[in-house]
């Protein structure tokens, strides 16, 4: 039986009946992914997880939700620690012993220049270590994502083993 009562929001007039699907809040790319990323990708990387791990109810749903959303931070992560780290090199170019290397060798031999390369990173990471330390903290919240989304799908497999046998009917032909 519907219930007719009538309820006023911003003075619109609104008929509490049945949820429809387009009532229940989800994971979606609009909230999911920020205005610089492929909100498209993130709503293909749900539909995936949903198609590999058939969650059967709501439940189930939510674990998978929670699944994709700490997967895709875990991507952010990835983007920002690459970011991060190439715009230390680049600042690393200022250091003086950077600036001798490259003078004193020809930088664009290979080994030369992974050594080139090696000591830009290494002169980042010291760096970053002495001020802000943001490559430490984007390792220990990439981290969290990953215990995150493992903490998700085991509760997942949980869920999924407490689910009713389903079991084929079998006819009794003896009768």
């Amino acid at each position: 039986m519907k219930n007719d009562k009538v309820v006023s929001i911003n003075d619109e007039q609104l008929a509490i009946g049945e949820p429809t699907p387009d009532d229940r809040e989800e994971m979606n790319p609009a909230i999911a992914a920020l205005l610089t990323e492929n909100a498209r990708g993130f709503d293909l990387l749900l539909s995936d997880f949903r198609r590999d791990c058939k969650p059967a109810n709501a439940a189930e749903d939510a674990l998978v939700q929670m699944m994709a959303r700490h997967f895709w931070a875990a991507l952010r992560k990835t983007r920002i620690e690459t970011g991060l780290v190439e715009t230390q090199m680049e600042w690393s170019l200022d250091k003086p012993s950077i600036r001798l290397f490259a003078q004193l060798n020809d930088i664009t031999g290979p080994g030369v220049d992974f050594e080139f390369d090696t000591r830009r990173l290494g002169v980042a990471f010291e760096s970053d270590c002495g001020s802000n330390k943001s490559q430490l903290i984007i390792t220990r919240v990439a981290a969290a994502s990953d215990a995150g989304f493992l903490k998700a799908y085991a509760m997942l497999l949980k869920a999924q083993a407490l689910r009713p046998a389903a079991s084929p009917r079998r006819l009794d032909r003896a009768a």
